[in-house]
């Protein structure tokens, strides 16, 4: 009985381990959607000759590895910080919490960072910023590194950073762009594999 008991118990895990990562795809796949009818759209900011060269842009596999469970520590004091951005103008963000964790035995951590003018709108109140670089920028994805998006935690003990997710700002597409440029604090020590990328791993401006 005990035999049986413990197969069951395995077999159960397998299910639930499937089931898992059948969610997690699918929510990517939704994600990355989303993204496309961002670039493709009739609300699309792009223009029709950058719309061809969009579609050079391409993903890595969907990783669960990189769904990540963090320590999220918000700030007792807010700092407000202004990013360079790619262009002359500059932006001001609030330094709004920070996040450890570790990936294949490495450690790592990223500020967070609210807008200080988003934060204003209802829709956006609890949007927070993720700007990164890692290792595979200038070789698979972009040089100025990618971006996620994120809110406010309603649990700050129960928090995933999901590097699927992440994505190249617009100004890696096309230079009428202004974006902001990833901070040295958030340059992680290992290569994100997960995410967009571009084929030939760098800027596809014209």
């Amino acid at each position: 009985m005990r035999i049986y008991t413990a197969i069951f118990c395995l077999l159960l895990s397998a299910a639930q381990s499937v089931y898992a990562q059948s969610t997690h795809e699918k929510e990517i796949e939704a994600f990355r959607n989303e993204q496309q009818e961002d670039f493709f759209g009739k609300e699309s900011r792009f223009n029709a000759k950058e719309k061809k060269l969009l579609k050079k842009a391409a993903y890595f596999p969907v990783d669960e590895t990189f769904r990540i469970k963090v320590s999220f520590s918000e700030l007792s004091r807010k700092d407000t910080v202004v990013f360079a951005t790619s262009s002359a103008r500059m932006a001001s963000y609030l330094k709004y919490a920070l996040i450890r964790f570790e990936y294949a035995g490495v450690a790592c951590s990223l500020y967070v960072y609210q807008s200080a003018d988003l934060m204003k709108q209802e829709a956006y109140k609890d949007y927070l910023f993720i700007p990164f670089r890692d290792l595979t920028n200038g070789e698979s994805t972009y040089g100025g590194g990618r971006y996620i998006d994120f809110r406010i935690p309603a649990d700050p003990l129960n928090v995933y950073l999901d590097f699927n997710k992440s994505y190249h700002p617009y100004c890696a597409y096309s230079n009428r762009f202004s974006c902001p440029v990833v901070p040295a604090e958030n340059v992680l020590p290992i290569a994100v594999k997960a995410g967009v990328k571009m084929p030939s791993g760098k800027s596809i401006k014209h």
